[in-house]
C-alpha cells in the first residue's frame, strides 16, 4: 500500500506502466507516518495547525512590527516609509487573506473531533492517534 501511495504521490517512478490522474490537475495530500518526528512538542494544537501558513504569518507578524515602529515614531520622513511599507504588508496580507487563517484552522481542527479546550493545549499532551489528526487538519489547511 505504501508503495502504491508513493507512485501515486510522484514519489517513486512505477517499474512498469503508467499513472493517470484524473482530472489532470487532481492534488492529492497524504500524511506521512514521518509526519509524528515534525511536530513541536512545546507548540499549542493550534500553533502547530498555524504553522502550515508560514507566510501569511509572516506577514502579520511584520504588520505588528510595523504598527509598534509607527506608534513610536518621531521623525516624519521615517513615518512616510514606515506607512509605505505598512500599506504595501496590508496589501499583501489582504491578498493572501490572512484574516482567514486563524478561523480555518480552528474549523479543521473542531471538524476532525478536537474542542475548543484542545486549542491551546500543548502538542505533547496528544496521543499519536490525536497528533495525526493534526496533521490532516494541517493538511486541510492547505486546500489539498
Amino acid at each position: 500500500q505504501s508503495t502504491q501511495l508513493k507512485i501515486i504521490s510522484g514519489d517513486v517512478e512505477p517499474s512498469y506502466g503508467k499513472i493517470f490522474k484524473s482530472p489532470a490537475n487532481l492534488r492529492l495530500s497524504f500524511l506521512r507516518q514521518e509526519f509524528l518526528d515534525h511536530i513541536d512538542p512545546s507548540r499549542s494544537l493550534l500553533d502547530e495547525i498555524l504553522s502550515v501558513f508560514s507566510e501569511e504569518l509572516s506577514i502579520l507578524q511584520g504588520i505588528e512590527l510595523l504598527e509598534a515602529k509607527i506608534r513610536s515614531c518621531v521623525d516624519n520622513s521615517v513615518l512616510e516609509r514606515l506607512l509605505n511599507e505598512f500599506h504595501d504588508l496590508n496589501n499583501n496580507a489582504k491578498a493572501l487573506r490572512t484574516d482567514h487563517v486563524r478561523p480555518k484552522a480552528v474549523k479543521a481542527a473542531l471538524l476532525l473531533g478536537f474542542n475548543e479546550d484542545d486549542l491551546g493545549r500543548k502538542m505533547s499532551h496528544f496521543s499519536g492517534g490525536w497528533k495525526m489528526r493534526a496533521g490532516l487538519a494541517k493538511i486541510l489547511c492547505q486546500d489539498p
